[in-house]
């Protein structure tokens, strides 16, 4: 994990401000503008401004923003910027909203009402989803309360709706509850945190470390981006910034297989000793004992008669393409 939070923050660099750089990972009212006019457009975010300002950009950007004129001013003037109005919790952010639209009236805020999407004109599949009933549970998995849709959440909690659609999707939490469509569950079993399991760490050579209580802890310990770690757990790499990450489990061995590194067209060899039925295997063509032949020769020998063949019938010599996942990390 980053030290400097701030770092290559995407808000950061276009704060208006530099000493409300304290405020980005806080909820409250924001304005969006652009250098060169004088007209804005005023929102409000239950989460943090830097998540909401990344997603303001990211759809600006593929010229996909649901707000038609901030959509159009963006692509009129090139340099857009984020000023904080205020920071409050995320159950004032409506009602805050309101204040300022109604203190600067805004140009590029379709409706002058905080909270309402009139004049935007969602997919027919958006509407379907979002008018759907949902249930909350508490992070226990007990029912609390069903709303009339994801809007009537947000209006009532402070949540985002968007967060709640995330949650049924992924079947996740949105400010420490869990959500899911009307019906399909009278109780909830007990939410768990998919990065909190207890990990199990080895050097490349395959010698026990320590264990860690979870995957964000020893992301933030070992100064490793817990998706790195992720990914290696889903056995999507070998080994992870020099260490091999295994889930915590009883009687765990203090030793394993040690990482060897090997190249995804690199070649191994396994030689039969056809009397004794004795194998030997060797890491690549460069390294089989020249007493049994050479690297030349197995080449030539190869190519007349496969990856598979015999010397004199003392040896028999097989030919193995590494495999994906003995692919070594670069």
């Amino acid at each position: 994990m980053r030290n400097n939070i701030y770092k290559n923050n995407t808000a950061l660099k276009h704060l208006l401000y530099k000493c409300q750089k304290e405020h980005l990972q806080k909820s409250g009212v924001y304005k969006i503008g652009f250098v060169g006019t004088n007209n804005f457009y005023i929102g409000s975010t239950t989460e943090s401004f830097n998540l909401r300002f990344l997603r303001h950009i990211m759809n600006l950007q593929k010229n996909k923003h649901y707000n038609k004129m901030l959509q159009r001013a963006f692509l009129k003037y090139e340099k857009i910027y984020l000023e904080i109005l205020e920071v409050c919790e995320p159950l004032n952010c409506i009602q805050r909203e309101q204040y300022f639209i109604d203190l600067y009236s805004p140009k590029y805020n379709i409706c002058k009402k905080a909270g309402n999407t009139f004049g935007v004109k969602p997919s027919q599949k958006t509407l379907e989803k979002v008018s759907k009933k949902v249930d909350m549970f508490d992070l226990k998995g007990k029912f609390l309360k069903t709303f009339a849709s994801r809007m009537e959440v947000f209006r009532e909690t402070g949540i985002c709706a968007s967060c709640v659609g995330q949650a049924i999707k992924k079947k996740g939490v949105a400010s420490n509850f869990q959500f899911r469509n009307h019906g399909e569950f009278d109780k909830l079993p007990k939410y768990e945190n998919p990065l909190s399991y207890k990990l199990l760490v080895y050097n490349k050579f395959g010698e026990f470390v320590r264990t860690y209580k979870s995957i964000l802890e020893a992301g933030k310990d070992l100064n490793i981006p817990v998706g790195n770690i992720c990914k290696h757990l889903k056995n999507e790499t070998k080994k992870c910034y020099g260490y091999i990450f295994k889930r915590y489990y009883n009687n765990f061995p203090l030793k394993i297989e040690k990482y060897e590194k090997s190249h995804k067209f690199q070649k191994k060899v396994k030689v039969t000793e056809l009397k004794t039925n004795k194998e030997f295997i060797f890491n690549s063509l460069r390294t089989v004992d020249p007493s049994i032949m050479t690297r030349c020769s197995i080449l030539e020998r190869r190519k007349k008669e496969g990856d598979i063949f015999y010397i004199k019938d003392k040896y028999k010599v097989e030919i193995i393409t590494c495999n994906s996942n003995e692919v070594a990390e670069t």
